[in-house]
């Protein structure tokens, strides 16, 4: 084994770590918009479904995603209000980097969220906090194994809870005053290399949750949205409902974010869709 010499050494260990701290590195943004990574707000991950239906235990399952890449989900099926609430959680984290916990109040964020300040509210809080602690994702694409450190860690692509640690007990046992999250380190590695999106979250607090939600998230990772086919748009939201039905909930999700300010027009001919994004 040819033994480098202790400045050559030294100097690969410093590159080593300063492409690391890149890869970790998050970028910054401003009020009023969060960031998502653009592989999850083109899939199902988030799915949109009937509130009164129970969720599923997902076992390394297939996730459906517009894109290249696999993206597999172990865990309680993950819906339009986790998106919500990781997405929160994200704003809080990324000033000071993921890997280092955030503390609040469960009313302060159910407040920032839109959520009922009081009990009930503050219970689905814990229980969306509680599945993306439980739950865990793996995306295998290019730009995900060009990072290198991802293929280092998990062989190939990038395996992570979507939240690392979540504390909201308090010694007795009783739900704290103040709950305690962090953010998985190799989490920014999903926001990195410009490969994230822009949610204007003043609207997204307008729009239903949902299929509305679900297709502001999706629409913000595009400029300009090509014209997409109907079907696809319903496999990669993971709504249940056969086509039809969803052809006419898509219409009213659409009305909704026109009306929000999002969108200046859609025009749906046959089985496609073209919308328009507002320049705002």
């Amino acid at each position: 084994m040819v033994q480098l010499p202790t400045t050559l050494k030294k100097k690969a260990e410093e590159a080593s770590q300063r492409l690391e701290s890149q890869q970790y590195e998050l970028p910054m943004w401003d009020d009023p918009y969060r960031a998502m990574p653009n592989e999850l707000v083109r899939s199902a991950l988030f799915a949109v479904r009937d509130k009164r239906a129970p969720r599923q235990y997902l076992k390394d399952t297939a996730v459906a995603m517009i894109g290249n890449g696999k993206l597999t989900y172990t865990g309680e099926e993950l819906r339009q209000d986790d998106e919500t609430v990781w997405m929160h959680l994200v704003n809080l984290s990324h000033t000071q980097g993921f890997g280092t916990s955030v503390q609040f109040t469960p009313y302060s964020f159910c407040k920032a969220i839109g959520w009922p300040t009081n009990q009930t509210g503050y219970k689905r809080l814990r229980d969306s906090m509680d599945r993306m602690k439980f739950g865990g994702i793996k995306l295998n694409n290019h730009r995900i194994v060009e990072t290198g450190l991802a293929v280092v860690e998990t062989g190939g692509g990038l395996a992570i809870s979507l939240i690392r640690k979540f504390v909201w007990e308090g010694q007795d046992g009783a739900p704290a005053t103040v709950y305690t999250a962090e953010l998985e380190r190799e989490a920014a590695i999903l926001f990195s290399g410009g490969y994230f999106s822009l949610i204007n979250w003043e609207q997204r607090k307008l729009l239903p949750t949902g299929l509305a939600t679900w297709l502001h998230s999706f629409f913000s990772s595009h400029r300009d949205p090509i014209p997409l086919n109907i079907e696809q748009i319903r496999l990669a939201c993971g709504a249940q409902t056969a086509l039809r039905q969803f052809k006419q909930k898509l219409k009213i999700a659409l009305e909704a974010l026109i009306e929000v300010g999002f969108l200046i027009s859609y025009e749906i001919k046959g089985n496609m869709l073209k919308v328009t994004r507002s320049s705002k």
